[in-house]
């Protein structure tokens, strides 16, 4: 008994999504789709797993924002929160 490659190619990228490896999944699903174009089911599960990076990747910074004290709901972005904190640091001349 042969198994269909989509079923292969849907299971390995699921034990891989599932052993924490979601960046090898997708591009085993994206050279998977590369290979049958119109095949929907392994572009709706390229999907699904394109959605649970994003969403590991916003509670993973979600995380280290909490560890660090600062709350999500920051104001300022990027530099000007640097530059922010570079002059608090700073001690002025007496």
């Amino acid at each position: 008994m042969t198994i269909p490659f989509t079923l292969f190619v849907c299971l390995a990228s699921q034990i891989l999504s599932e052993k924490g490896e979601v960046t090898a999944a997708i591009e085993a699903l994206q050279k998977a789709v590369a290979l049958e174009p119109d095949n929907t089911v392994l572009k709706a599960e390229l999907q699904v797993l394109k959605k649970k990076a994003v969403n590991a990747s916003i509670q993973e910074k979600n995380l280290y924002r909490k560890m660090m004290g600062s709350s999500g709901s920051q104001t300022k972005k990027g530099s000007e929160a640097d530059r922010d904190s570079s002059n608090r640091n700073k001690v002025s001349p007496s």
